[in-house]
């Protein structure tokens, strides 16, 4: 993923997104600076590792939350929130 910008997180801004409602911001147009948008990150969340794997089993959901919520942040992404993966992934 050449060309990507990576922002530093903190586990207080991914508590933050947790926690706190958003306006409606499309998936497919988010994108920071020229990176990805939140779909992208999200499809390449899912392929990477064993993380489908993980998702679609009974891991702790919250921990992947914060996972997702982190890459995200990494992105510059920081309007994203658990609900809204939530509700994507039903």
């Amino acid at each position: 993923m050449a060309g990507l910008v990576f922002f530093k997180v903190t586990s207080g801004e991914i508590d933050r997104q947790m926690r706190n409602p958003i306006r409606s911001v499309r998936w497919t147009n988010d994108g920071v600076a020229g990176g990805p948008d939140s779909i992208a990150i999200l499809l390449a969340w899912l392929i990477g590792g064993n993380n489908y794997a993980r998702w679609r089993s009974g891991d702790d959901k919250d921990e992947l939350y914060r996972e997702i919520l982190a890459e995200f942040t990494r992105h510059g992404i920081t309007h994203r929130e658990r609900s809204g993966i939530i509700q994507l992934g039903r």
